[in-house]
């Protein structure tokens, strides 16, 4: 359908295609299972994460939060790198329009999926949850970095190191968070210094 747009084929083919594309969007509930499913290839994986990421857009308000939980799951589970990658960046895409409470439970969701033992795919979360906590309002911003300071004290090494890559992150898309929820450059500098704070105690470690 992409496709047939891009070339500005004919209306008839277009419909046919668009009623196609329709049917996957009555099966919804049939991708959310199927996705979780070993037996399933990750080829259809990943698009049916990209059917899903489609229809979230579409309806933030009424799939929203099981979409982003449902791509924190294959975020933290899903042995193919590409599936992974696909379900981080749709959940980047709908985080703005969830509901600012939602948008916690998503973020302490990937937050205690860093502290799994023995998941061999946590060290790819960080580079979406210090991008994710972004999202957050500013008192719950501050909470979180309260407790990730906090954790890099009473963690183990793989758990710090994990720590220290998502305040990283974090640090390095910060400058997005003063237009986003219009902060004094006062309150913004000095959440920026507790950030900096926790990697030089991980340097010092």
């Amino acid at each position: 359908l992409k496709v047939a747009r891009k070339l500005w084929l004919n209306g008839g083919v277009i419909i046919r295609l668009e009623d196609y594309c329709g049917k996957d969007r009555d099966s919804i509930p049939e991708l959310f299972l199927n996705n979780l499913k070993t037996a399933t290839d990750w080829v259809v994986k990943k698009i049916n994460v990209e059917v899903l990421l489609e229809y979230t857009l579409d309806n933030p308000e009424n799939n929203g939060l099981h979409t982003v939980m449902h791509f924190c799951n294959l975020l933290k589970v899903s042995a193919v790198e590409n599936v992974r990658s696909r379900a981080g960046e749709g959940i980047l895409k709908i985080m703005p329009y969830l509901p600012v409470e939602q948008r916690n439970d998503a973020a302490v969701e990937l937050v205690r999926a860093l502290e799994m033992e023995g998941n061999r795919f946590t060290e790819y979360i960080p580079n979406y949850l210090g991008q994710m906590i972004l999202w957050l309002k500013p008192v719950e911003l501050n909470e979180l970095v309260d407790d990730l300071s906090e954790k890099m004290k009473q963690s183990n090494s793989q758990l710090k190191c994990l720590l220290l890559k998502t305040i990283g992150t974090c640090i390095a898309h910060y400058s997005n968070y003063g237009e986003r929820f219009k902060e004094s450059q006062e309150y913004l500098d000095s959440r920026l210094v507790k950030m900096l704070s926790i990697l030089l105690s991980g340097l010092g470690d």
